[in-house]
């Protein structure tokens, strides 16, 4: 079989093997599994997985078809493995299709395991290829000095990635500055580097030992790029090694295997070193005329790189598409370089490995996210993948400074593992058992708009009256809370927080739920009858209520829209008697950056938003239009006047401050800033007492409506305080610095001065940022050293407090 078709075929059972692998390890870390295999976050992943059983057979065909020489030939001294793979490949076969592994994997051990196990099937045919393979590879003739061609391509490399991700930023609509500059320097620089290492890798004697060393070097890249991948989707951190190290070596072996299998079909071609005969199976055939060879690559890591642009797991996508596109330029550049001249010996001291790495490491630092950088240069970074590599890089300096154990003992409480002994919690806000109430009790609206910022709404900013006049006007008669924050960025933990009604351990979940579900037990209580759109999160938090109406239950949550809940809620408001009051709740997907990435960032013909992002004022527009029909519809059942109507975020949404798109992990102030809008019914308006200029959190929404309906609520940190009261004023209540939290990875923040501050320490990317917060755009600041170790020892004392309301145990 030729290099070319024996690549072919092994790429495409490779790329069913991981993402069996990648499906499974989702599925086993349980916030993925809430977040992206329930969620159905990414339409092709599910559809893989349904058809998971049925796709074995062509993915396995690709296999035995790489194998087929092997089968063949009796005389074959590995037509014995190949026989045993694939009788052991018909076997599995026959029971998969029977069960179906992927679509029923739950957030357990099970998972982990058969992601392990998807990856035998590679190692088994990479032994084959090495089996085949290793013995002809000792009598290839050692190739002419390769120094000169493993540094022009290196370096070339680094300027092709440069132009690459320039021509993508000038495509999305970015004016070229200075930062451009920068990048061109660190990637030449970062060709400097891999030259180094390859002509290290090509300092043994042997073609064999030059490959070993090329894969030894390949695997430690890919064991780093899946580590941190693991741990910024919260991999549990005591797993995370083990599985990026196994990922890493089975991948570079596999290379190394086909690299073997098409230099022994291609004898006759030149004498390669072992760097360029490891990469030789991800370039195209040498038939192919060299611009394409090396740009064809290039145009598909592009391709890559501009879709992640629209929707990106912190940045993960693009950073993978930036190693992507490195590999795959050198692989297409070695394979064409002719063989040339040693060097000049200064050239060959500047590429030393300790000099080069000392100088790249110095310019990484000095371009890396922290408050001192130029403004120009951090956009430019947030904006630039490649530059966020090389910061991403500088900021893993940190790991070794004072503050290492404190991102590592962030990591501890992040995402608790099953060992770490989390028990169900009573909360209690009233300090007792729930009992109904005497008296009339209003009904209950909650709308929850997911990513909604806060000045895309009126009255925060009266410029968007003009694309929200339904908000603009229910503003009117509802209290406008100004200074109001969610406590978690992103859903996965921001949203159960109002349903308990405060901070909650780190963990997705605390099962059974039910216990830590204050919201639940309101509505329990006091009878009401529940309308709730029920999506994967609520799901796992929220316990069975007596007489619940199920929406959107036909609905993917992803699909979550604010006119159509309404519209089908109005459609069942009619079968509802008056002697019981009417809960509402759903959370809306209308402006999820997942959504506006599938539905793309059009907007309608002629509309205009200056000062706005126009994907997402377009889409305010059009469930603002719904949610005023709904508004005025209550009032023509004559429910307006009788009921609390809520309109805030579970979190806000980056777009565009400092070139950062989305929310995924990170607390800047435009993702925990959030619109809290309450109407209180007509006869409450006169007697209830809010400070609309108080602090104020999502998750005092809870506590609110328990002292609203006269349960009086122990304030007390984790737990929220209510927002009003009734014929007295408002307690008072969080006092002191706030604890803020991302949901998914060791992101946490301090809030200071009653929110006019804003601390984050970021575990994930080890950097820290700091903010003051008023009516204009934040403003970076810059603490000291000393107040950033306070700032962290409060961080700190802020988890511990949480957990210990919850009644766990400390660390061992």
């Amino acid at each position: 079989m030729s290099g070319p078709l024996l690549s072919a075929t092994r790429a495409l059972f490779a790329a069913y093997a991981l993402l069996t692998a990648v499906y499974a390890l989702l599925a086993y870390d349980p916030f993925t599994f809430t977040q992206v295999i329930k969620f159905e976050l990414f339409g092709p992943l599910t559809t893989f997985a349904r058809w998971h059983a049925f796709l074995y057979w062509p993915a396995q065909a690709c296999a035995l078809a790489s194998v087929w020489p092997a089968l063949r030939d009796r005389a074959c001294r590995g037509r014995p493995a190949a026989l045993a793979y694939a009788g052991a490949a018909l076997l599995a076969g026959a029971p998969l299709l029977r069960w179906p592994l992927l679509p029923g994997l739950q957030s357990e051990q099970k998972s982990l395991v058969i992601a392990l196990a998807a990856l035998a099937p590679i190692a088994w045919l990479t032994a084959i290829d090495l089996w085949l393979s290793l013995p002809s590879l000792a009598e290839r003739p050692a190739p002419p000095d390769p120094a000169r061609r493993l540094v022009r391509s290196a370096v070339w490399a680094g300027a092709l990635v440069f132009a690459l991700f320039a021509a993508l930023a000038v495509a999305r609509g970015e004016r070229p500055s200075a930062a451009l500059l920068y990048s061109l320097t660190l990637e030449l620089l970062a060709g400097g580097l891999v030259a180094s290492a390859l002509l290290l890798a090509t300092a043994a004697r042997s073609v064999r030992a030059q490959l070993l060393l090329s894969a030894l070097g390949l695997a430690a890249v890919l064991d780093v790029s899946v580590r941190r991948a693991l741990l910024a989707i919260s991999f549990p951190p005591s797993t995370a090694p083990l599985v990026a190290l196994l990922l890493a070596l089975v991948l570079a072996a596999a290379l190394a295997g086909l690299a073997l299998r098409a230099a022994q079909a291609s004898a006759s071609a030149a004498p390669r070193s072992g760097p360029e005969l490891l990469l030789a199976p991800l370039a195209l055939p040498g038939g192919w005329p060299q611009p394409v060879r090396v740009l064809a690559p290039l145009a598909a890591c592009a391709t890559f790189a501009w879709v992640s642009t629209s929707f990106d797991w912190n940045f993960l996508l693009q950073q993978g598409a930036v190693l992507a596109a490195w590999v795959l330029a050198l692989a297409a550049l070695l394979t064409g370089a002719r063989a040339g001249a040693e060097p000049p010996a200064a050239f060959r001291w500047l590429l030393a490995p300790g000099a080069l790495g000392a100088l790249l490491a110095i310019a990484a630092s000095a371009l890396s996210s922290r408050p001192g950088l130029p403004d120009a240069l951090r956009v430019a970074t947030a904006k630039d993948p490649s530059l966020r590599v090389f910061a991403a890089g500088a900021g893993g300096a940190d790991r070794s400074s004072g503050r290492a154990s404190f991102y590592e003992t962030l990591g501890r409480h992040t995402n608790l593992p099953p060992e770490r002994d989390v028990r169900p919690f009573e909360v209690e806000l009233t300090g007792a058992r729930l009992a109904r109430t005497e008296g009339h009790k209003p009904n209950v609206f909650v709308i929850v708009i997911d990513s909604l910022r806060r000045d895309y709404l009126p009255p925060y900013e009266p410029r968007a009256a003009s694309f929200a006049p339904g908000v603009a006007a229910f503003a009117k008669d509802a209290v406008v809370f100004k200074n109001a924050f969610t406590r978690y960025g992103a859903t996965g933990l921001s949203e159960p927080s109002i349903w308990v009604g405060g901070m909650m351990p780190h963990k997705q979940y605390v099962t059974p739920f039910a216990p830590q579900d204050s919201l639940a037990k309101l509505l329990t209580a006091e009878q009401f009858v529940p309308f709730v759109s029920v999506d994967a999160i609520l799901e796992a938090v929220v316990p069975p209520l007596p007489d619940l109406v199920r929406l959107d239950a036909r609905v993917a949550n992803k699909d979550y829209s604010l006119c159509r809940t309404l519209e089908e809620l109005r459609s069942k408001l009619g079968a509802v008697g008056r002697d019981r009051p009417i809960f509402f709740y759903s959370q809306s997907q209308d402006l999820h950056v997942s959504r506006i990435a599938r539905e793309g960032p059009e907007v309608p013909p002629g509309a205009s938003y200056p000062g706005f992002h126009a994907p997402v004022a377009s889409r305010i527009q059009r469930w603002d239009a719904c949610f005023g029909d709904f508004l005025r519809d209550l009032d023509r059942r004559g429910l307006a006047d009788d009921s609390v109507v809520i309109l805030t975020a579970d979190h806000g949404d980056s777009l565009g401050e400092e070139g950062r798109f989305g929310h995924a992990y990170t607390l800047y102030p435009e993702i925990v800033r959030v619109p809290m809008l309450v109407r209180l019914p007509l006869a409450w308006r006169a007697r209830a007492r809010c400070d609309p200029n108080a602090l104020a959190f999502s998750a005092d929404l809870t506590p609110t409506l328990f002292a609203l309906l006269g349960h009086p609520v122990v304030e007390k940190f984790p737990w929220g305080a209510p927002l009003c009261a009734l014929d007295r004023d408002p307690p008072a209540r969080h006092a002191g610095p706030q604890l803020l939290a991302s949901s998914y990875g060791p992101v946490y923040g301090l809030l200071e001065q009653g929110g006019a501050q804003l601390f984050i320490a970021d575990g994930v990317n080890l950097a820290e940022d700091a903010f003051s917060l008023g009516d204009g755009p934040p403003i970076r600041l810059t603490p000291s050293d000393e107040e950033k170790a306070d700032l962290e020892r409060q961080i700190l004392a802020g988890i511990a407090q949480v957990e210990s309301a919850y009644g766990l145990k400390p660390e061992p």
